[in-house]
């Protein structure tokens, strides 16, 4: 009896450690574009490489930098030239970190402040930003449009 009740135990114990894993979604880049579209900001996709020089992370698992992107964003059902500033904000949750390489392609989904300032996020639990690829570029365009690609994990 004493067996069971401290299997119990334990396995309540754990109950929280498992709330804050990342759920895997049943549809590619699914849980990034739907957050996106739940925020209050405009958001489209962008695709290039991002050069900025990475910062330590802060005491809570965070940083945010200014860095220079030149690639494409998507606009007007067009992907259209783009080069200039977007600000980049990388986030931790228990060690597990979001990121992106600087200088490496990049896919990722982008904000639009009010004051028209470029926002990229990228914490532990998102397909977004991933390493661009044709394959990645189109299956989050279809995701934009309705139609997220199954995951193969």
């Amino acid at each position: 009896m004493k067996r069971i009740v401290l299997a119990a135990i334990l396995a309540g114990l754990a109950t929280p450690a498992l709330a804050l894993s990342c759920m895997v979604p049943d549809r590619r880049y699914e849980g990034d574009i739907e957050q996106a579209r739940s925020g209050e900001l405009p958001f489209t996709l962008i695709a290039g490489t991002f050069d900025y020089t990475r910062p330590a992370f802060d005491s809570e698992g965070y940083y945010e930098v200014q860095a220079r992107f030149q690639g494409e964003i998507w606009q007007t059902d067009a992907w259209q030239p783009h080069i200039g500033p977007v600000t980049v904000r990388v986030s931790c949750i228990n060690g597990d970190c979001g990121g992106m390489n600087p200088g490496s392609p990049i896919l990722a989904i982008v904000r639009q402040d009010a004051e028209g300032t470029l926002l990229v996020a990228s914490g532990p639990c998102s397909d977004l930003p991933t390493f661009l690829d044709e394959t990645s570029r189109e299956e989050a365009l279809s995701c934009l449009h309705g139609r997220c690609p199954r995951n193969s994990y």
